[in-house]
């Protein structure tokens, strides 16, 4: 009896493991946004008129031109920047708000590109 419940056994992993397969291939997680046409922009328009300079608040410069490299090098504050955006506490309120597309790239850049610490 132990001898033909292993065969069982093994059909029923290789089905479980193909069933994932498909499931990942029907439901593919969705492409990261471009970083320089999605991105970028998003961050020079909202971000950039308070984040440069010695003064910047909380010590948080973004570079004038700024280049997904950049952005991957400074994980942490990307990371933070995407929470402070999709959170709605950044920009202040006293400014002019992104999108929700617009803070959606953001987020869902930074969720694809920069791996968590």
């Amino acid at each position: 009896m132990k001898s033909s419940l292993f065969p069982a056994l093994g059909v029923l992993g290789l089905a479980a493991i193909l069933s994932s397969t498909v499931f990942a291939q029907q439901n593919p997680r969705p492409a990261a946004p471009d970083f320089k046409k999605s991105v970028a922009p998003v961050i020079k328009k909202y971000c950039n008129g308070c984040h440069t300079g010695e003064y910047a608040p909380e010590g948080v410069v973004f570079p004038a031109a700024m280049t997904e490299a950049w952005a991957k090098s400074n994980a942490k504050v990307m990371r933070k920047s995407a929470a402070q955006m999709k959170a709605k506490k950044m920009p202040p309120a006293e400014s002019t708000m992104p999108t929700a597309a617009e803070r959606k790239a953001v987020v869902d850049w930074v969720a694809a590109k920069i791996p968590q610490s």
